[in-house]
């Protein structure tokens, strides 16, 4: 007898759009994979190519050609959209051949129906959504990935920087759940009221991405690599991780503290897993002396980085609270404040939003 594994396909029915939606249209944005967020959408070197670049690559000069307009859907579908280009008006993101393409709008109902799509939040929680094809609702606009689709008869025809129109599967959702800073922001809605001082940020890290939060507090935000940054972990996820190593420690000693096994695994567990020195405060009532494992291993393993590109950004966080208005008003900003260029607001806001953001800040990224 031969067993057959077939892998189903996620459900995409047409579903009520997200109460962003309306926000969402007509705003001019870039576009990025929700779990792989240095990965957006940018116009390629073809006449009609679209594409995944990495966000380090982008340049002022060309910041544009990633950077689309979210247009009330050409098909009439009511909660449809069609994606323009910024840089291009009058062309549209296009599904073609099974690739997403970026096309002169023509007046015809097959090119209508190809530059629509449905945004749904189904199966894309916190703050990501899904485009879905409306005259192909089983397939959703996704990121084309070799390896999940190997040996499949059309695989050979796309890259992995291809962006294609696909039956989504549970296990692609990395690849298939997009967002915008409206998505975003209406996600980060909270914030504005559950981040109220800087300390707040250790219990909600991820309003460092919130713009309201990046205002007032995120001169915290600006050393991901630091006590305090804004790439937390949950807490239960390093706890469970933490007290595993120290449960193998304890099942082979019984001192604690001064035990130099004992701290070196200290020392290994946080050189392996540096993001839970984020809450170093709390493994500190487990184990005294976390904080300053998480302080020497970071200054050891960020002098060289800290000494070539990132000198200027040593200083306390409430010492550039000023900068975004700054960078909101100020012509010239980045040579009458460099010191702003520290500020996360610069990449988080500026960078998504299609302002400028580099200029004499080129060193930092």
């Amino acid at each position: 007898t031969t067993t057959t594994t077939t892998t189903t396909p996620t459900t995409t029915t047409t579903l009520k759009p997200p109460e962003f939606l309306v926000d969402m249209i007509d705003q001019t944005s870039s576009i990025w994979l929700q779990n792989l967020e240095d990965k957006i959408v940018s116009m390629g070197e073809g006449n009609d190519e679209i594409r995944i670049i990495d966000s380090s690559t982008v340049q002022e000069e060309n910041i544009d050609k990633g950077m689309f307009v979210f247009r009330a859907g050409l098909c009439g579908h009511i909660s449809s959209v069609s994606v323009e280009s910024k840089v291009e008006p009058g062309r549209f993101l296009r599904h073609q051949n099974g690739k997403i393409k970026l096309q002169t709008e023509e007046d015809n109902d097959s090119f209508r129906q190809d530059s629509c799509f449905n945004v749904v939040t189904d199966n894309c929680p916190n703050g990501g959504f899904a485009l879905q094809s409306v005259n192909n609702p089983d397939k959703v606009v996704q990121k084309f990935n070799q390896m999940f689709n190997l040996g499949l008869s059309f695989s050979l025809r796309f890259n992995d920087f291809d962006i294609v129109l696909m039956t989504p599967t549970e296990y692609q959702m990395i690849f298939y759940c997009w967002a915008n800073p409206v998505s975003q922001q209406a996600n980060l809605a909270f914030c504005s009221t559950n981040v109220t001082n800087n300390d707040d940020l250790y219990e909600h890290p991820e309003c460092c991405n919130h713009e309201g939060t990046l205002e007032n507090f995120g001169e915290c935000c600006k050393d991901m690599d630091n006590i305090g940054g804004c790439s937390l972990p949950n807490h239960e996820f390093c706890l469970h991780l933490f007290l595993n190593a120290t449960m193998t420690m304890l099942q082979s000693s019984s001192y604690i503290g001064e035990n130099p096994t004992w701290n070196t695994t200290i020392t290994n567990f946080v050189q392996d897993f540096p993001q839970c020195c984020k809450v170093a405060y709390i493994l500190e009532e487990l184990q005294p002396g976390t904080i300053q494992t998480c302080k020497q291993i970071g200054e050891t393993e960020r002098g060289l980085k800290r000494k070539r590109s990132t000198a200027a950004c040593s200083m306390p966080c409430w010492q550039i609270n000023y900068c975004p208005r700054k960078m909101r008003t100020v012509n010239g900003w980045d040579d009458q404040y460099q010191e702003c260029c520290c500020h996360p607001y610069r990449k988080n806001v500026m960078q998504r939003r299609g302002i400028p953001f580099l200029g004499t800040c080129s060193s930092l990224g």
